[in-house]
């Protein structure tokens, strides 16, 4: 009972759509990171495909019914072959289904943007079998951070590596630097647990954020 009551708060707070999606040109794959790009394209242009499970699309998942797969890979695609995008890109680029569709969908431009740090502990890297071969994963532009994880991309995912920094910080303007000054840079998360362990970290002997906060 207490799993059925979950199950139908969840899917109260959903927002359903019953129309099928208009067909844009760019499609974002995942919210994450519509503020940065969305500027770059026409409102007309331009919609996101969120598989995050905060909105439906009753259309689309009645045509994942009809095939009898329901899942956010097959819901991701029957949305594409709906809106007919000619550009897919996502932030979210820790996520190997986004590099198995450029196979089924060969005519269409799929750009990845890294958006964060990448290693192999419990991320992308590790995530794909890098024995498989990478023809598997395949998008047509990898816009990265430098030159040093572009290739390493390149041994996972095949496609035009482009040496471009962050999305997120090219917005901010520079200013002249201080002389005589420190920087420190993290990536922590004020919403993150305190007892959270960094993942680089060695096993015999854990960080948590605590004891670098």
């Amino acid at each position: 009972m207490a799993r059925f009551w979950r199950l139908l708060k969840s899917l109260t707070k959903l927002k359903w759509r019953l129309w099928p999606p208009p067909r844009r040109d760019v499609l974002l794959f995942f919210k994450t990171g519509a503020d940065v790009i969305a500027p770059y394209f026409s409102s007309d242009d331009f919609q996101v495909l969120d598989l995050r499970e905060s909105e439906v699309n009753i259309s689309i998942a009645l045509k994942c019914l009809l095939t009898r797969d329901m899942s956010a890979q097959n819901y991701a695609r029957q949305f594409i072959i709906m809106a007919k995008p000619k550009l897919i890109l996502t932030f979210i680029d820790n996520f190997p289904g986004f590099y198995r569709l450029k196979n089924e969908f060969p005519d269409i431009q799929f750009w990845l943007i890294q958006n964060g740090i990448r290693s192999h502990r419990g991320d992308v890297f590790g995530l794909l079998d890098k024995s498989s071969s990478n023809q598997l994963n395949k998008v047509d532009k990898m816009f990265v951070f430098g030159s040093a994880v572009g290739k390493k991309y390149l041994e996972y995912i095949s496609g035009e590596v482009i040496v471009h920094g962050s999305f997120k910080n090219n917005f901010v303007s520079l200013k002249a630097p201080l002389k005589n000054s420190v920087a420190y840079i993290s990536t922590y998360r004020p919403n993150q647990s305190r007892a959270f362990i960094v993942p680089e970290s060695r096993p015999e002997a854990p960080i948590t954020y605590e004891q670098i906060v």
